[in-house]
């Protein structure tokens, strides 16, 4: 419409003593026509990355982790404490510099404050998915352990609310644990073979706590570098 707009000025003595009668457009792609009809361009919809939907499912860890009956025990605590603190780094990280940051400042600047994260209210969990989780910076490194990582959390975030679906994330991790079961010549997963069997065992599952599942994320996440290339 710039384009076209510029077209329509007068100019007048343009050809000497003569003003510009006419001019022509040459859309060879149809744009104004497309525009036209679809003002928004093309709808597309937004894809969360693997770092958002993590810092999503942290931020609901956390909030749950809040309660008197975690911060009695030591573990949840910690986990609490350690999961809060890694949020808030990746929050610190984040450049004034650029524009999709300085649209949403406000929020940005309450979570860079320490205060903040002293206790997160079901507003700000909201503020935290919805208005920085898009910001945080996207990066393509240990894919299959952020993978992991998120199975891993949607079942220790089931333990924590009841309406939280885990949908086939427990499979997902037996699948895995098939899988390294496979590789056992290699050292790094002969190593972790004890966790290994217990995922597949079903008397652990029937018997779910945050610590055991702690520790099959920390025992098996970077053993999936290992997966790479094969079908999921």
């Amino acid at each position: 419409m710039q384009m076209i707009g510029r077209g329509t000025r007068l100019s007048q003595g343009v050809f000497g003593t003569e003003d510009k009668k006419e001019f022509y457009i040459f859309d060879w792609c149809c744009n104004f026509d497309y525009f036209e009809k679809n003002p928004n361009g093309k709808e597309v919809g937004s894809t969360q990355s693997l770092t958002e939907r993590l810092f999503r499912l942290r931020t609901d860890i956390a909030f749950h982790l809040q309660h008197q009956q975690y911060q009695e025990d030591e573990f949840a605590k910690k986990m609490h404490d350690d999961m809060k603190a890694l949020m808030k780094e990746q929050v610190a990280r984040l450049s004034d510099s650029h524009i999709s940051v300085r649209s949403k400042w406000q929020q940005v600047a309450h979570f860079k404050e320490d205060a903040s994260w002293v206790y997160i209210s079901e507003l700000d969990t909201l503020t935290l998915k919805n208005d920085i989780a898009p910001l945080l910076t996207k990066d393509t490194l240990d894919e299959n352990a952020k993978k992991f990582d998120m199975l891993v959390l949607a079942v220790q975030l089931s333990l924590l609310d009841d309406e939280a679906k885990v949908g086939k994330a427990v499979q997902n991790i037996q699948k895995v644990a098939e899988k390294l079961q496979k590789k056992a010549t290699l050292p790094q997963v002969q190593a972790k073979m004890a966790t290994i069997q217990e995922v597949l065992t079903p008397m652990y599952w029937e018997n779910l706590s945050l610590p055991w599942l702690e520790k099959v994320r920390e025992d098996l996440r970077d053993l999936t570098k290992f997966l790479a290339g094969e079908p999921n």
